[in-house]
């Protein structure tokens, strides 16, 4: 295997690791969003800019628990309305602390 092929293909492995361990904290951070209370969403209304995607996150998270959904689930759903609503999952949940 020449220099290149060995770069190649080390690249990808790299690259695979850090897809897996950013499939982990989106999973850990999916979890403590459907963990979050009642009481914990409505909390961060005031601190959260886009309420209409807010709105929706937060109804998308409220159907998948409800549904007993899996992660990988739930996930699907927020990527389905969009990077803004994945965005808003991440800063809500940083705010969840």
């Amino acid at each position: 295997m020449g220099d290149r092929a060995k770069k190649k293909a080390e690249l990808k492995k790299q690259s695979e690791k850090a897809a897996m361990k950013a499939d982990e904290i989106l999973a850990t951070d999916l979890e403590a969003l459907k963990n979050a209370t009642k009481t914990d969403i409505e909390g961060l209304r005031p601190k959260v800019e886009d309420q209409e995607t807010y709105d929706r996150l937060i109804a998308v998270v409220e159907e998948s628990t409800r549904n007993n959904e899996s992660l990988a689930q739930l996930k699907g759903r927020i990527e389905k309305l969009g990077a803004t609503a994945l965005s808003l999952a991440k800063s809500v949940v940083r705010l969840l602390g």
